[in-house]
């Protein structure tokens, strides 16, 4: 009897015991409350780990250990857009040039001589030959400027002083050079103004444009007088014009060249009044000249 009472029991504790914890199970967890601020003052300084696959020692151990390689690799730098300037274009347009080519001649015999030196300007460009010789020059108006002579001449003329050369043209100037014992002389043909006669008793003063000592030409009866003199530059006035004649006050700058006659027609003008006659005879009624329609 006792016997079975025991086992009751027991079987009764079983049961208790698995209900309360079906209860335990069904029951819902409990909230923890959260915990009051701390006012310990937190150290934020942030300590760089070691770099990826390095060996550093073990605080609690001692053992060295070895940190993980960086899975993500190298870090590959941001790409960059360079953009290149194309070179500044020039807006100058090219310089144009031609060629100018400089030789000299004896005047009197006409062969070439060597070792002239001559200037050469063209604007701002100023370049220096010695004759013979081809130089390059920009285009425009090429002025020669005699700087040098050999011995044995004692004056230079360049032929032409200046000359217009073109772009991709040529042009050339030929140096005329004498010697002391050349001449050159000026004829002076003196004529009615009116009527074209001949003009005989005028007389020019030549005086050198540097200088007092000239010469003096006297017109002969065909109106022509000639005088011979060095070359150079000289200063022609009438002095004294011919009788019945007005008297040119005009002073005239010419140029003696060697072995060459510089020849100028100069004219005066009468000091009486001229009379002109006419008949009135042969002239044509303005009334007789059909006008407009005649029919």
């Amino acid at each position: 009897m006792s016997k079975h009472v025991t086992r009751l029991l027991f079987a009764v504790a079983a049961l208790l015991v698995a209900v309360a914890a079906a209860v335990a199970m069904s029951a819902p967890p409990a909230v923890a409350e959260p915990a009051p601020p701390s006012t310990t003052q937190v150290d934020t300084t942030v300590t760089p780990g070691p770099a990826p696959g390095t060996t550093t020692p073990s605080q609690d151990t001692g053992t060295p250990t070895t940190s993980p390689p960086d899975e993500t690799g190298p870090s590959t730098p941001a790409e960059t857009t360079t953009t290149t300037e194309p070179p500044p274009t020039s807006t100058e347009p090219p310089v144009q040039v031609g060629e100018v080519t400089v030789t000299a001649i004896d005047r009197k015999t006409a062969t070439p001589v060597d070792g002239v030196t001559v200037s050469l300007r063209v604007d701002d460009t100023n370049t220096a030959v010695t004759t013979p010789s081809t130089t390059t020059m920009p285009a425009g108006t090429v002025t020669a400027t005699v700087t040098g002579i050999p011995e044995g001449y004692n004056w230079a003329n360049a032929e032409p002083s200046s000359v217009e050369l073109t772009a991709g043209g040529r042009a050339a100037i030929v140096v005329k050079l004498g010697r002391p014992d050349l001449r050159g002389a000026i004829s002076i043909t003196k004529r009615d103004r009116i009527t074209g006669a001949p003009l005989a008793g005028a007389r020019y003063r030549l005086a050198p444009c540097q200088g007092a000592v000239g010469a003096i030409i006297v017109t002969g009866r065909d109106g022509v007088g000639t005088q011979w003199i060095r070359h150079g530059c000289y200063l022609l006035k009438e002095i004294e014009a011919p009788a019945g004649y007005r008297l040119d006050p005009t002073e005239r700058t010419v140029t003696l060249v060697p072995t060459e006659v510089l020849r100028l027609t100069l004219y005066d003008l009468p000091n009486a009044p001229v009379v002109i006659v006419r008949n009135p005879g042969n002239r044509v009624p303005l009334t007789s000249i059909p006008t407009g329609r005649t029919s």
